[in-house]
């Protein structure tokens, strides 16, 4: 791909018009840019703009932001990207032209056309100067698009101009375009795939990858996708072989049956095989029963005497552990007797602390109430001294008062005497208003304590009204659960318990039940008893009857084993003699009874055809070992061999190797040059090819690895400029070199490939045939050598067979008679055993159901209690409520009489205040003889009043505003004097007690503060004594649980005396005693556990007791220590093998019997040709060596006929192995495409060179045979569902297509999960490897990197050109990122992310809101973007400035553009 050299955009809105971009140019020349836009400012717009050239229609539209929503009107728009070709090939201008679509039926959206124009200089159609716009002095205006869709097909009509559109609404035209696209590097599969994937959203890269969570995944993905589509970027392989696969699979269908029959022919040999084994295994079971039963008689007598020891030593620890444990009770005695003392001296001790708490209590009480009573003192000081100051003012004003009325005398004694009479009425009637105000009090303080009496009462009944309710509730509750119980027992034992009215059984009900179940218990027990009687006639009977039957069986086994033996030797004979009649025919000889016998003859024979053979293979081995290795050679070109070392070098050092007969190959010169070249380099065809540059970083690596013999180097520039080798003498040294010019010529290196290959064929099939001869002749004389038989010996076996057969025939008719007798024993036995296991269930039944009757009958006593309880507690409850209802209605009464009282004291208290106040206007009056002038004057108050009130009018105003401030003084006065006693009576004291106390602020607030300190401390004493409480019911609780504890371990109510308990620590004495006893105890446990081990194997072994062994055992084991699980296990071992002794020839022939009967029940054997062969064998069973015998005839003649088969279908099985091979071929390929994935992953960090990505894979040349047997395993399962297919008329073109993928194919034959990847992971100090693994679970910057590095290797792995030897051809690439460095903003991982990008050729156009010198400083190209206010209209413009960069060599600076409103204007923007 080549690189951007600019970008143009052309009159583009976004964010709903609110953002527009005019006119701007950006120039990135080809280098990396940087484009700085601030969060919100339109970047992921602009990058849906770049995109949207190389994309086809479905990708333009990214999430919730489809392209069409971004052009609203009939003006065009533009996108133009300007491209730097490769090569000098100029540049390329790709634009694209839309608009909204004008015609409603179109069925689009928009209206768009791309155009391409190529070009090497400046010129009308390039970025700068396509004449979309026109300019004048004063204004620049955008052309219809009419009118530049009309200039772009101008311009294509004209062939010099390399002009070209696309009407990209024409499905043709589109296809066109992305085709052309195509030639000049740009993939439209890369923009839609990768680059518009990596910005579907910010950061985009670091999720690319995302759904790769493991190596399997970004393999199938990625790598196989990507390999794929470049080795069938010519033609489709896959769809050849799956041609190829589908034609094998209908002639495999064709030769079906004879495959069939040989794939039957090949499963009967393996059942064969098992019936052979079985037959073997026939006879040899019951070698050892003699001898295990004398070792399980002698190991019963061992038992007895161990038993007989453990019981004395069990009787001993018992009596030892017996004295510990009252030892340990006096010590528990001691303890807990001490705790008594410490315990009752620590409560004492809280009981004077309780003490002590109390008194400070009594203390800290007394000083707060004097404090307090100093307070109270002050505060009424302070309120008399209030007080007497209002007197004073009182009487200062009453002093003006007086100076005033002297100046008007003459209404003066009329007024003196008027106010004085109604003084004395206002007094009257107060006087009268305060005893109507005590009698109240009086009345209320009755009624009060009369309600408070009722209400305790009443508070008290409820008390017990509850207290007697949940009584009644729980006596309920526990009636109700007697229901319960009851109905349990009904309906468990479907018993007739009904109660009576009352809810009581009738007298005796329940002790009937309880008898009755006594006597079925008892009759019960005595049926139990005669079973069991008979039980034990019948077992003694069983024994005896099977010792006798063991004891035939015995001699039955010896004699069967005997005949097993006898039979096996004769049968080994038959087959030894079978062998050497085929060994006859192998070597040569004729087959006659000497020949057969002489077994030294035969392997003579052996050696010398082995002889033979050993020097035909080493002469072959050499010949097929010379021509691979020149086949090799000529196909790769390499005739030089490098150590891995070496190779490791060069891949590290980013240096591909090229051989120089791979250079010559590849070079493009002409056959002439090139051996002209090879004359004037002798060493060319033999040396590694590289450039100056890498030879220069090689000579700069450390020399680390050691070669075995030179390795030429020679540079492609000496080559390029035909330079000759200097002279360079090495000594004394010469070499022979004859190079073959026909390998310059590819025609002839074609026919030298193809005869070396056929004959490296023949040479290899001749070699595996002759070593599977030589094999076959190994085999046959190891064969040889094995071999036993001669003549007498085979005689001898003969006879021994027929007697003992003879013997075989008579015990086995007396076991059938024993057989019969001890089932018809045993079959009574089970019956016993199933009626006392019944009687056992009804008894337990039983049982249960008398503890159940004893339960309920408990449960019933208690009933009756409850139930009168139940009663009373119903009885006082009425009661209660009666009562309660009697105290409601005398508490409602008294309340309402309370009320009524409170009314009638507010109003005689309002009606005081209101006297109170008016008499304040007359309290200043004294007693005044009556004027003369008031003769006529009426003696009721309201006269009097009237008059005093028209004679004080005529009073002056001052008098008037003294007598104002003489009612108030007053008030003041009364209002202290009301506070003063009411705080006297509040404290309860006298005036004498205040008076001549002396009110100080400071003193009050010091009596204050003492008295809350003295409060706080009385508190805290009274937690302290609180806290003592607790603790004394505490340590009492203790004390009583220490008796209680006491009486149960030791069984004594009182502690022993204090001077009778000994000085020590009782619990370590107690622990000491402990030990001691669990150690005899353990003791003990052991020795009864071996006891009932011993009990219970001589239980089992009850049988042999009375039997003496005929042959003493001596037994390695050490039974006296050995354990009980040992010991149950050797016994079970032991009888075990002794009955599987005697019972293993009767499986034996069963499962030899069984094997017939499964291969004649297989599908395959049903057919006459496999089941007459297997009745065959089926009517001989008894009789082993017959079996044998036919078993080997029939297997000879199916080999002959294999061999038939064999020859009729090796043109299926050629056709198999070409396929396999194609397919071997094609996976060898993907493999080796797959390690050059990593090859230009190197870069420098910290000066040292670092492959970023390294994929490991399994070597090809070690697991070759693996993987050939591998694809031919899945051709094989392909077939066999294809075959099933076409019979079923199913399409098998389908399933092969879907079955046969690179992606499956390449991980049923390697295995994905084989490959291993790793990248670096840059740290800010060092770099070390991690995993893929690790990499996707990492989603900070170095997954950022990772995923770069992985892009990147793709990107250059698919442009890379095979041609290229030197892989120095490094394609141009593009990649488009939105804000990559949310995640990639650290400098040390900036600057490796740049290295790559720059040695992948790379260029990177990244567009940020993010700033910063570790940003800025990794690009030389950077522009920002700005957004400008418009000063004519809300909308703002996008304006672009370089940073820094090159200045471009050619710019046209536009003003801001005004698009037309139709197509037949433009206006101005000014």
């Amino acid at each position: 791909m080549s690189k951007i050299r600019a970008v143009r955009l052309i009159n583009i809105n976004y964010n709903h018009d609110a953002i527009r971009i005019s006119d701007e140019t950006m120039h990135f020349n080809g280098e990396s840019t940087l484009i700085s836009l601030q969060n919100g400012g339109g970047k992921s717009v602009l990058v849906q703009m770049l995109c949207a050239p190389f994309v086809q229609k479905r990708f333009r539209n990214v999430k919730d932001r489809p392209f069409a929503g971004y052009f609203r009107t009939p003006q065009p728009s533009f996108i133009l990207v300007e491209w730097q070709l490769e090569q000098g090939g100029g540049c390329l201008l790709t634009g694209m032209m839309v608009r909204r679509s004008q015609d409603v039926d179109a069925g689009e959206a928009l209206e768009i056309v791309n155009f391409l124009s190529e070009y090497r200089a400046p010129c009308t159609e390039d970025i700068h100067h396509l004449p979309v716009v026109e300019k004048t002095r004063t204004e620049v205006r955008l052309k219809s698009y009419a009118a530049c869709r009309q200039l772009f097909e101008t311009l294509r009509r004209q062939p010099q101009k390399k002009f070209l559109s696309y009407d990209m609404n024409s499905a043709a035209q589109a296809k066109q375009y992305f085709t052309k696209l195509m030639e000049y590097g740009i993939d439209y599969r890369e923009w839609q795939n990768i680059i518009r994937k990596v910005n579907e959203e910010e950061s985009g890269l670091s999720k690319l990858f995302s759904d790769c969570k493991d190596e399997k995944g970004l393999v199938e993905k990625w790598f196989l996708d990507a390999i794929e589509s470049k080795l069938n970027k010519e033609q489709n392989r896959m769809g050849e072989f799956r041609s190829i696969l589908e034609k094998y699979v209908r002639l495999y269908q064709g030769n079906r049956s004879k495959i069939e029959r040989k794939a039957k022919i090949q499963h009967f040999e393996e059942e064969a095989l098992k019936i052979e084994e079985r037959a073997e295994a026939y006879g040899r079971s019951s070698a050892a029963a003699a001898a295990m039963r004398d070792r399980l008689v002698c190991y019963m007598k061992e038992v007895a005497r161990l038993d007989g020891q453990a019981a004395d030593e069990s009787r001993s620890e018992e009596e030892t552990i017996d004295a510990l444990e009252g030892a340990i009770r006096e010590v528990e005695y001691q303890r807990y007797s001490a705790r008594h003392y410490e315990e009752a001296a620590a409560c004492e001790a809280l009981r004077q602390r309780l003490r002590a708490a109390q008194e400070r209590m009594a203390a800290c009480e007394e000083e707060r109430a004097a404090w307090q009573k100093r307070r109270q003192l002050l505060q009424l000081a302070r309120q008399q001294e209030g007080f007497s100051k209002e007197q004073t003012e009182l009487e200062k004003i009453v002093q003006l008062l007086d100076v005033c009325r002297h100046e008007e005398r003459e209404l003066e004694p009329e007024r003196d005497y008027l106010g004085y009479r109604l003084r004395l009425h206002y007094e009257q009637q107060i006087g009268a208003e305060e005893q109507r105000v005590r009698s109240t009090e009086k009345r209320l303080d009755e009624l009060s304590a009369r309600e408070a009496a009722a209400r305790q009462e009443a508070e008290a009944m409820e008390q017990e009204r509850v207290e007697c309710a949940q009584q009644e509730g729980a006596l309920e509750a526990a009636t109700a659960a007697y229901g319960r119980v009851e109905d349990r027992y009904a309906e468990r034992w479907q018993a007739p318990l009904v109660r009576n009215i009352v809810g009581e059984y009738e007298s005796g009900k329940l002790q009937a039940l309880a008898a009755a179940l006594d006597d079925a218990a008892a009759a019960a027990a005595a049926k139990e008893r005669s079973k069991k009687a008979r039980q034990a006639e019948v077992g003694t009977e069983i024994v005896r009857t099977e010792r006798a039957a063991e004891m035939q069986r015995q001699q039955a086994a010896e004699k069967q084993a005997a005949l097993v033996r006898a039979r096996q030797i004769l049968q080994g004979y038959d087959e030894e003699l079978a062998y050497r009649r085929r060994a006859l025919k192998y070597l040569d000889r004729s087959e006659t009874d000497a020949a057969l016998f002489d077994g030294e003859g035969l392997l003579a024979a052996a050696a010398g055809k082995l002889k033979e053979m050993a020097e035909i293979l080493q002469k072959l081995t050499v010949e097929e070992k010379k021509c691979r290795d020149e086949l090799e050679n000529l196909r790769t070109g390499r005739n030089i061999s490098l150590p891995p070392g070496l190779r490791k070098m060069f891949e590290n050092l980013g240096i591909p190797l090229v051989y120089g007969m791979e250079w010559l190959k590849r070079n493009g010169l002409s056959e002439e040059e090139n051996l002209s070249l090879c004359e004037k380099n002798p060493f060319l065809p033999y040396a590694l090819i590289l450039s100056e540059a890498q030879l220069q970083r090689l000579q700069a690596e450390p020399p680390t690895v050691f070669t075995a013999a030179p390795v030429p180097l020679v540079t492609r520039e000496s080559l390029e400029r035909g330079e000759e080798p200097g002279a360079q003498p090495v000594g004394n040294v010469h070499f022979y070199m004859l190079f073959n010019k026909n390998l310059l010529n590819e025609e002839k290196l074609r026919r030298l490939l193809e005869e070396k290959e056929a004959a490296a064929a023949r040479l290899q099939k001749e070699l595996q045939e002759r070593r599977k001869e030589h094999e076959n002749y190994v085999k046959l004389r190891d064969k040889l050598r094995e071999q036993t038989v001669t003549e007498p010996l085979y005689r001898a076996a003969e006879k021994e067979i027929e007697e003992i057969e003879e013997a075989c025939a008579a015990l086995a008719a007396a076991l059938v008679q024993a057989k019969a007798d001890l089932q018809a024993l045993r079959q009574e036995e089970k019956t016993l055993a199933e009626e006392l296991r019944a009687l056992e269930r009804e008894a337990a039944r039983r049982e249960q159901q008398q503890r159940e009757l004893g339960e309920l009958t408990d449960a019933y006593g208690r009933y009756l209690e409850e139930k009168a309880r139940l009663a009373d507690c119903r009885a006082r409850l009425a009661a209660l409520e009666k009562k309660k209802e009697e105290v409601r209605a005398s508490l409602a009464q008294l309340a309402l009489a309370v009320r009524t009282e409170e009314r009638g004291r507010e109003e005689v208290l309002r009606r005081l205040e209101e006297l109170q106040r008016a008499q304040l206007a007359f309290a200043h009056y004294e007693e005044a003889a009556k004027p003369a002038a008031l003769t006529t004057l009426a003696d009721d108050f309201a006269a009097r009043l009237a008059r005093y009130q028209a004679i004080t009018e005529k009073v002056s105003a001052r008098e008037q505003a003294l007598e104002a401030q003489q009612k108030l003084a007053a008030e003041r006065v009364r209002q202290a004097q009301k506070e003063l006693q009411r705080l006297a009576r509040k404290y309860e004291m006298e005036p004498e007690a205040w008076r001549g106390v002396l009110y100080s602020e400071a003193e009050e607030e010091q009596a204050e503060r003492e008295e809350a300190a003295c409060e706080k401390k009385r508190r805290d004493e009274e937690r302290e004594k609180n806290a003592a409480d607790k603790e004394i019911a505490l340590a009492e609780q203790r004390i009583e649980q220490n008796r209680r504890e006491m009486k149960r371990a030791c069984g004594k109510e009182e502690p022993l005396e204090r001077e009778a308990i000994p000085v020590l620590d009782h619990e370590a004495r107690k622990e000491e005693l402990l030990q001691q006893k669990r150690r005899h105890e353990k003791t003990l446990a052991a020795w009864q556990e071996r006891q009932r081990c011993y009990d219970s194997i001589l239980t089992s072994l009850a049988e042999y007791e009375a039997e003496e062994p005929q042959t003493e055992v001596a037994f390695e084991e050490d039974f006296a220590h050995a354990d009980a699980a040992f010991l149950r296990s050797f016994t079970g071992r032991l009888q075990q093998s002794y009955r599987k002794g005697c019972e293993e020839r009767t499986r034996s022939r069963e499962k030899l019997t069984q094997a017939l009967n499964s291969a004649a029940r297989i599908e395959t054997f049903q057919e006459d040709f496999f089941k007459k062969p297997l009745e065959t064998l089926l009517a001989c069973v008894e009789e082993a060596e017959k079996v044998l015998r036919q078993l080997a005839v029939i297997r000879q003649s199916y080999r002959d006929l294999m061999a038939k088969l064999l020859v009729d279908i090796a043109m299926v099985e050629d056709e198999k192995q070409q396929i396999v091979a194609l397919l071997q071929e094609y996976v060898r390929e993907v493999h080796a495409q797959m390690g050059k994935i990593d090859s230009n992953s190197s870069i420098r960090v910290r000066d040292r060179a670092i492959k970023m990505l390294r994929i490991e894979l399994p070597l090809w040349s070690e697991n070759e045979s693996a993987y050939h047997t591998r694809i031919e395993e899945k051709v094989e399962a392909l077939t066999r569902r294809g075959i099933d297919l076409l019979e079923k008329e199913d399409t098998l073109h389908d399933f092969i297509g879907k079955r046969l993928t690179t992606r499956e194919l390449y991980d049923d034959v390697i295995g994905i999960a084989n490959i291993h990847i790793e990248l670096f992971k840059i740290e800010a100090q060092r770099e070390r490897r991690i995993t893929w693994n690790e990499v996707a679970s990492n989603s900070g910057g170095e997954g950022f990197l990772s995923a770069f590095v992985i892009l990147a290797s793709l990107l250059h792995y698919m442009r890379r050109d095979e041609t290229d030897i030197f892989a120095e051809r490094n394609e141009g690439k593009v990649l488009l990122m939105d804000n990559p460095f949310a995640q990639t903003n650290a400098s040390h991982l900036l600057k490796p992310l740049m290295e790559v990008a720059k040695k992948n050729n790379t260029q990177l156009i990244c567009l940020t809101g993010l700033g910063g010198e570790s940003i800025y400083n990794r690009f030389d190209n950077i522009y920002i973007l700005n957004l400008v206010e418009s000063r004519l209209n809300r909308v703002q413009y996008l304006k672009s400035q370089q940073l820094a960069g090159k200045a471009p060599d050619t710019a046209l600076s536009f003003a801001r553009i005004e698009v037309a409103d139709d197509e037949a204007h433009m206006e101005s923007l000014f």
